[in-house]
């Protein structure tokens, strides 16, 4: 399995708006109550750009 190649995808996904813009991660990884992960993703941090926050939820299958 090449792994650069998967985290390069991931990347791409998280990191890229509907139009393919790349986005910036605005925030420190913080962890919510149910345990899951999450960080903001945004174009730059003016206040009138739209920001994202991206959750990340890692169950065992």
């Amino acid at each position: 399995m090449n792994n650069k190649k998967y985290r390069n995808q991931i990347a791409d996904l998280i990191l890229k708006d509907e139009q393919g813009n790349d986005l910036v991660v605005l925030s420190n990884l913080e962890r919510n109550e149910n345990g899951s992960m999450f960080f903001v993703v945004g174009s730059d941090e003016s206040s009138s750009s739209p920001k994202y926050k991206v959750t990340i939820q890692i169950e065992e299958i």
